[in-house]
Parts: structure tokens; sequence; C-alpha cells
């Protein structure tokens, strides 16, 4: 797909598809973390996001339920 080709945010979504956020994210800890520190890397950062919810309360959260209503209106599966 080409950039002229991108009409909507959720193609937008689809492209970035989290890593744009979560490189970012590595920088910000990489520009202010103390002197002498090991940085986190992009996959320590990953596997932070992905355990921050226990998935009974990862399911109460309103992310949750909009990706479900996309998968059934896109019929996907995102989640298990």
């Amino acid at each position: 797909m080409q950039l002229s080709q991108i009409v909507t945010y959720e193609d937008l979504l689809q492209i970035t598809n989290g890593h744009d956020f979560i490189s970012y994210l590595q920088l910000l800890f990489e520009a202010n973390k103390p002197p002498k520190c090991r940085s986190a890397n992009v996959d320590m950062i990953f596997m932070f996001l992905s355990i921050s919810f226990r998935e009974e309360d990862f399911i109460s959260t309103v992310i949750y339920q909009d990706l479900k209503q996309f998968e059934s209106l896109h019929h996907l599966t995102i989640l298990k």
C-alpha cells in the first residue's frame, strides 16, 4: 500500500500495528535512562505491555471490547 492510497484512520492503524508506538516508547526510555543503566529494548517493552493486564482485567477494558467489535465486523480473529 502506498502512502497516497491510505485514506482512513483504520488504514494507518493497520500499517503501524503498534510497532511505531513501541519504538517511540523505547526512544523515550533511552533518552531518560539513568547513566550506566541498561536500556529497555523493543522486545522488553513489548513483553512489559503484553503482561500489563491479567486476562480477566483486560476483558473488562474498552480496548478489548473495541477489538472484539473490529474482529466481528471484519471477520478476523485478533484475540482468543
